[in-house]
């Protein structure tokens, strides 16, 4: 590619492009730098064996981008770290403004008013009259447009004022975890989509030397009403599915704590208890969306966990006594419905000393 070629594409906002003519200067300093234009932000890394000089990279840039004059960079972000390094050892940024070329002359002065040819000449006091009376006129002009602009103020303000009372803003939030990398091309992005920053706090990511910086920021932005409904019956929905999610783990290890109570409680007195309340867990025989119910014998403990809900399942759990080497043993299994259901599964059967669980049910590990 030639410098005219490259040149160009530089102008018209090619990262790549830039990154090469600045390369060719800051290569002999020892310095390289990467671009990424994203939404007007021109993002720049200069790294190097050693820590870039923050002073002279930033002048440099600021000097090459202000002359480069491409109309779509609009911000510069520049981090400086040491090669192979994914942490910036500083960060500085700047906005690009458009330079204002006043009219000089021939002497270089700034021509701040306009000569007056020596040829016109003007009678002073009778403009003067002239002058005074435009001046009334057009402070009378002045004085009327000032009070109809506070009219037209006093009534937009009114209207703002009962429309936000009588229709409070809605929104909806978001949370997003930003890399300091991508920090600004992110907030421009997030921006552009109509997102408005909360709040936002310094949090690390990472151990050892992989650690980095990143912020956890909250968006929100106005919502309509359908939105807002939209976003609650999502929210509901998730809710509704983790408080099941809940309740079916819950009452998985109360069958579970029940069978090893049981369990033990054999061993100790040769026997089963016959109620939940002899096992001293605390467990009350009837919760908010399970019924508990214990029975016993001399060869087995029986206990069952009948959904109040629909959409939850049912448990069955059981403690067999089983002879092995001459000795008495016990073994346990814990049998779920296969969808939701409010009948629990029938009693499980020893198949010899491993217990099986029914049909239409299957066994908890």
């Amino acid at each position: 590619m030639t410098q005219p070629n490259l040149l160009e594409l530089a102008k018209q906002g090619d990262a790549q492009a830039i990154a090469s003519l600045m390369n060719r200067q800051l290569q002999l300093k020892g310095i390289t730098v990467k671009t990424n234009l994203t939404l007007g932000c021109l993002m720049v890394i200069a790294e190097s064996e050693n820590e870039p000089e923050q002073s002279f990279v930033v002048d440099f840039i600021r000097k090459g981008i202000t002359d480069l004059k491409a109309e779509v960079i609009k911000r510069v972000v520049l981090h400086g770290r040491i090669t192979g390094k994914k942490t910036p050892l500083w960060r500085e940024s700047f906005e690009m403004h458009s330079i204002v070329t006043l009219q000089q002359d021939e002497s270089g002065s700034i021509n701040s008013l306009p000569t007056v040819d020596p040829k016109s000449k003007i009678n002073i006091s009778r403009s003067e009259g002239i002058v005074s009376i435009l001046n009334i006129v057009k402070g009378r002009i002045e004085l009327i447009n000032t009070v109809l602009l506070l009219g037209i103020l006093m009534v937009l303000t009114a209207n703002l004022f009962t429309n936000n009372k009588s229709r409070p803003i809605l929104w909806e939030y978001k949370i997003e975890s930003i890399d300091d990398v991508v920090f600004d091309a992110t907030m421009h992005r997030m921006g552009s989509n109509g997102w408005e920053l909360t709040s936002a706090r310094r949090a690390l990511s990472g151990e050892g030397s992989s650690r980095q910086g990143l912020y956890e920021v909250i968006f929100k932005r106005p919502a309509t009403e359908a939105q807002v409904k939209e976003n609650d019956k999502k929210l509901n929905a998730e809710f509704k599915e983790s408080s099941l999610e809940s309740a079916q783990l819950l009452s998985k290890i109360n069958i579970g704590s029940i069978n090893r109570s049981q369990q033990a409680n054999y061993l100790e007195k040769t026997a089963f208890a016959n109620t939940i309340e002899e096992l001293g867990l605390g467990l009350k025989s009837e919760k908010e969306d399970y019924f508990y119910n214990l029975t016993a014998d001399l060869s087995n403990s029986i206990v069952i966990a009948t959904a109040k809900i629909d959409e939850l399942k049912s448990y069955t759990g059981a403690v067999f006594l089983v002879q092995e080497n001459g000795e008495t043993t016990t073994v346990v299994v814990t049998c779920e419905t296969n969808a939701p259901s409010k009948t629990p599964p029938q009693s499980p059967q020893l198949n010899g000393r491993q217990p099986a669980c029914p049909a239409g049910s299957s066994k908890v590990e």
